[in-house]
């Protein structure tokens, strides 16, 4: 048992505590909260400006205390110890769970939650402290929406699960049989969806609305349980359990073997259990550790408990716990009571994660304030403030240079009746960045290049026009689409640690993460990013690319006769945009107070005898496009009716998009238009700050054009995706090379699969573009664009026109453009993310064969990236012979009203 020199206790000043206090960095402040000797709940603040130092915390000037009241004067009391989480997110919020007493006229107590977003700083220069903005208090309920009674001095404990729900654990006295009460160490799901402020319960305390737990979450132990899971002995049995279950949630290894880095998500509780004889006598306690898989939904009611360590109790406190940076389970008790002379220290005891929950060594911290049954309470600190940076030195493949940020890790502890505070050094994380570069290969054609862009043919132009004009040039562009930026950006692979939790790639972790086109945290239901009490994020890791910067043209070229330059009709070809992809590998490594290692992504696991998971991050990087060409299988360019909805031909056949798409997919979706393109498509109009409009609208006709581009300087579009695993999983590898890197100690070579198995979340690239337009014209013409036009004025058309072209050539027409992102999960489309490449790889081909030269998709194009893609839809069409006769040939009925 290792025992440091004695740091020296910081006297904080709080006044007695004597149920301990919740702890938690939240923003720019350390919470301390906990109950005084009145049983009246008390908040004080630190700001971490001021730094983690003994001579900082020990400053009470950089303390502010107050008695905690939340809305409408309420003031909350517990005889029982209180819980701080953190729910991630987009706004970050700090809840605060606790056993309010004499909630209900029987005295009886009940668990309340309130929350916060933000503290309000005192004005610059001034001595008042800052105002901690509590929100909503909430009753928990359980599952049928009933108060949960709990009894006095009973402690609440809870764990974020991310940015949808918590975790909440407390010791429950229920009976079982007349005149008796048994312990139940319960541990139930709240999702934040569910918070109900509508539906209220009164109480002696005011008016609350209810929180219920999710429908069959709940796993609940009794002592009898407990104490079966211990080594048996004849004739003993659990009696009762402690006031206090301390949880936490933590990935660990759990694949067939450690080598394999698969990690699943558990839930970790320690609690003691008293056993006895037969007659209730001879009673002894135990402090145990009992882990439990959480399924796709974060319960932990389905799961198996199982006994993880048992240990006659060797504190007077009951052990808490967090997790440290690494993922290893830290559990700390006040008072040592089989140590002789260390009545006066905490014990400090640390469980490795790779693999099954596992005993892994202790410490004692001398503190002469910790002889006390006040349980500790502790956080880590990433010291961003005193990061050192190494040269950069040629990275582990040879692709690029590689830097290591050593980052110093802090455990702040707080213990004894009246609050004091340790700060001890705990370790160093070390984030090397750019470790090696990866790129992906399809099974026969090299390098596979990710999709960025689709452009489904050439603008709608009539071929009637085009054929046997008398054209001035072989080069004849009648109308281009011009998509592009003056700026740019790919915001990709951001990666975040949660201090108390565990490293997160791009945000997820877990039990088989799936495919991310299933919403959050794909198959496993939740985003995984785990936050803790005592936990915040650090980003480790992040990078931006420009994706271009100049213009992408699909151009509408009317292919003609080179030598008596007579139009032939339009050429037939769409535009495909694709660009080169690779990953950034950068490797974790964790060591702890002494130099030795607790987990490194640069080492091999089945060799290294890892603590704790091993993690790294990947940021994936799509390069510039290209543009590449292809036959649209959605219209026939030339045929303005197939670009029409739902037109028919003169004998009554159907082919409008509606038609062709129900066909291509054997009917399976029968109206494309309404249930993909409308949906998926981007608003315009909203996007602009007017009304809604989702299309851009153009019309030509004798006697003019009509129609604009769009420019959104301040609006965003999801444009592009990546997901490795996606592409992985249709038969692309990894570069095949000598001295493949480590990623988080896995070889990277066949198909290791980063999400899912491995220990790792999908890969997707997210891109968002800013700063772009859409805009029809060929590049500096006038008209703009259009199709040759066979008369002048719509009065002399009817002189002017050859009689036998008069029901073919068009006079006028209308269509309207529509750019459709690349869906995104929970969007109005409902569809998957990289749904326009699947469906370009599907069908890309159907008309390859029908133009002259063929053109046949590249074969190399990456089946798990995503794209937007422009598509067109005829609204109108008038011959010469409508035009004279006030008829169309088409007209879209327009029964929703979408583009009168």
């Amino acid at each position: 048992m290792a025992t440091p020199a004695q740091n020296p206790e910081i006297q904080l000043g709080l006044g007695a505590r004597p149920q301990g206090n919740a702890v938690a960095l939240f923003g720019a402040n350390i919470f301390v909260i906990g109950a005084d000797g009145n049983s009246d709940m008390q908040q004080s603040l630190y700001n971490t400006g001021v730094g983690f130092t003994a001579s900082g915390l020990g400053n009470k000037e950089s303390w502010s205390d107050s008695p905690l009241t939340l809305k409408n004067g309420f003031a909350p009391q517990t005889t029982g110890g209180c819980a701080l989480a953190i729910q991630s997110g987009t706004i970050p919020a700090l809840y605060l769970f606790w056993n309010q007493s004499k909630l209900w006229k029987d005295s009886s107590c009940g668990i309340m939650v309130t929350s916060l977003n933000d503290v309000t700083p005192p004005p610059a220069g001034s001595s008042s402290a800052p105002t901690a903005n509590w929100l909503t208090t909430f009753l928990l309920c359980d599952e049928n929406g009933l108060n949960v009674n709990l009894p006095e001095g009973a402690c609440v404990t809870a764990v974020s699960l991310g940015s949808e729900a918590f975790l909440v654990g407390y010791m429950q006295s229920l009976p079982t049989q007349p005149g008796k009460l048994t312990d139940w160490a319960t541990v139930a799901l709240y999702y934040v969806a569910d918070q109900q402020p509508g539906k209220t319960f009164a109480t002696s305390e005011g008016v609350f609305g209810i929180w219920p737990a999710r429908v069959a979450s709940e796993l609940a132990l009794n002592p009898a349980q407990v104490g079966a899971m211990l080594p048996p002995v004849a004739g003993r049995s659990g009696v009762s359990l402690d006031s206090l279950i301390s949880i936490a949630v933590t990935p660990q290894v759990s694949g067939a073997g450690v080598s394999s880095n698969d990690l699943a998500l558990d839930l970790v509780m320690f609690m003691t259990v008293t056993t006895a004889d037969s007659k209730g006598s001879d009673q002894q306690q135990f402090q145990v550790a009992v882990t439990c898989p959480l399924d796709a939904t974060g319960s932990p009611a389905a799961g198996q408990p199982t006994l993880a360590w048992s240990s006659p109790a060797t504190t007077k406190s009951p052990l808490t716990i967090l997790p440290d940076p690494a993922g290893r389970i830290i559990a700390c008790g006040s008072s040592i009571t089989n140590v002789k002379n260390e009545g006066n220290a905490l014990l400090v005891e640390t469980f490795a994660t790779y693999g099954p929950l596992a005993y892994a060594g202790q410490t004692m911290l001398p503190a002469s304030s910790a002889d006390t049954s006040t349980p500790p309470s502790m956080m880590f600190i990433v010291d961003t403030n005193n990061a050192t940076a190494s040269q950069p030195a040629p990275n582990s493949d040879g692709t690029g240079t590689m830097t290591t940020t050593s980052y110093p890790l802090l455990q702040l502890l707080f213990y004894g009746e009246t609050t004091v505070a340790q700060v001890q050094p705990f370790g160093t994380a070390e984030v090397i960045s750019d470790y090696a570069n990866m790129s992906l290969n399809t099974a026969n054609q090299g390098p596979a290049v990710a999709v960025t862009g689709i452009i489904d043919g050439p603008i709608p132009l009539p071929d009637a026009n085009i054929i046997n004009w008398q054209f001035e040039s072989t080069v004849n562009d009648l109308g281009s689409v011009i998509y592009g930026t003056s700026e740019g950006i790919t915001a990709q692979g951001q990666q975040s640690w949660n201090v108390g939790a565990s490293f997160t790639a791009n945000g997820k972790i877990g039990i088989s993460a799936g495919d991310e086109s299933l919403g959050d945290g794909g198959e496993a239901g939740i985003a995984w990013n785990a936050s803790v009490s005592g936990g915040y994020t650090r980003n480790w890791s992040s990078s931006t690319s420009a994706t271009f910067t100049l213009p992408w043209q699909q151009t509408s070229v009317a292919n003609v006769d080179h030598t008596s330059m007579v139009g032939l009709g339009i050429v037939q070809y769409g535009s495909v945009f694709a660009a080169p992809s690779s990953i950034s590998i950068t490797n974790l490594k964790f060591l702890d107070a002494n130099g030795n290692m607790i987990s490194d992504g640069t080492q091999n696991a089945a060799i290294a005898a890892p603590q704790a998971p091993i993690f790294a991050a990947i940021s994936a990087y799509v390069g510039q496009s290209a543009q590449v060409m292809y036959v649209p299988f959605l219209v026939t360019p030339g045929d303005l009716m197939t670009y029409t909805i739902d037109g028919t031909r003169a004998d009554g056949t159907p082919c409008g998009i509606n038609a062709t798409m129900a066909a291509l997919t054997g009917d399976a979706i029968p109206d494309y238009f309404d249930t993909v393109i409308w949906p998926a498509a981007f608003d315009f109009g909203a996007a602009s700050g007017g009304p809604s409009q989702k299309y851009l609208a153009f019309s030509w006709s004798l006697s003019g054009v009509t129609g604009g581009g769009f420019t959104a300087l301040k609006s965003s579009m999801n444009s592009g995706s990546w997901n490795v695993e996606a592409s992985l999983a249709a038969g692309c590898y990894w570069d095949d090379k000598a001295g493949l890197p480590l990623l988080g100690g896995i070889q990277t070579s066949g198909s290791i699969m980063i999400g899912g198995t491995g220990g790792y979340s999908n890969t997707t690239t997210d891109t968002t573009t800013q700063q772009w337009g859409v805009s029809l014209q060929p590049f500096g013409t006038s008209p703009p664009w259009g199709p040759p036009n066979w008369g002048t004025l719509p009065d002399s058309a009817k002189a002017a026109i050859n009689p036998a072209w008069e029901s073919s050539v068009i006079a006028s027409y209308r269509f309207v453009l529509f750019l459709l992102p690349d869906p995104r999960p929970g969007d109005a489309s409902d569809l998957s993310p990289g749904y326009w490449v699947q469906e370009l790889l599907k069908y890309g081909n159907t008309n390859a064969a029908t133009v002259n030269p063929n053109v046949s998709l590249p074969n190399n194009l990456d089946p798990g990236s995503g794209a937007w893609k422009i598509v067109y839809v005829v609204l109108e069409v008038q011959t010469y012979e409508d035009l004279n006769n006030g008829t169309y040939t088409y007209k879209y009925t327009d029964p929703k009203g979408r583009f009168s």
